[in-house]
C-alpha cells in the first residue's frame, strides 16, 4: 500500500466504499455467470450505503478511486452515483469521478422506464440515463 501512496484507515461504519462495490461488480462480471442483474444490485448497495451515512463518511467512502469494473458502462454509473450523492449534499467530489473513462460518449439508457426529466445532472454528466429512484432498495 505504501508503494502506491495509500494508507489504511478504519472508519466507524459497516458500509462499503465505492471501490469495494466496484470490485464486487468486477468479480461478478468476470464470473462464469456474468450477471448484469447482480452487478446492478451492487450499484443499489453503493446507493444504499451512501444514503445511510453522515456527510464525512460519505466522502471517506468515495475517496479511493475504484478499479475498472470490466464493463465500460459500469465505471461511469459508479462515478454518477458518487457524483450525485456528494454534489447534492454539497460535499467535495473526488477528482477520479471526472476522469474521462468515467463518462460514456454514447449515453447508456439503463432503464427504458426512466423519463429524461427524472435523470439528475450528475448522471447526465456521465452519460448514464438512470433515475436515482431506480437505485432505491425495495
Amino acid at each position: 500500500m505504501g508503494a502506491a501512496d495509500y494508507q489504511l484507515f478504519v472508519l466507524p461504519t459497516r458500509a462499503h466504499s465505492a471501490a469495494d462495490w466496484a470490485d464486487v461488480i468486477y468479480q461478478e462480471l468476470q464470473s462464469g455467470r456474468r450477471s448484469e442483474e447482480v452487478a446492478f444490485r451492487a450499484l443499489i448497495g453503493l446507493h444504499d450505503d451512501l444514503v445511510g451515512e453522515s456527510a464525512p463518511l460519505k466522502v471517506a467512502l468515495c475517496v479511493a478511486p475504484p478499479g475498472p469494473c470490466g464493463d465500460r458502462r459500469f465505471d461511469p454509473v459508479i462515478a454518477a452515483v458518487v457524483d450525485h450523492h456528494l454534489s447534492t449534499s454539497r460535499l467535495p467530489v473526488p477528482t477520479w469521478v471526472r476522469d474521462p473513462p468515467r463518462t460514456l460518449d454514447v449515453p447508456w439508457v439503463v432503464s427504458p422506464h426512466t423519463s429524461p426529466e427524472s435523470v439528475p445532472r450528475a448522471f447526465r454528466r456521465h452519460g448514464v440515463h438512470l433515475a436515482p429512484s431506480e437505485l432505491a432498495s425495495v
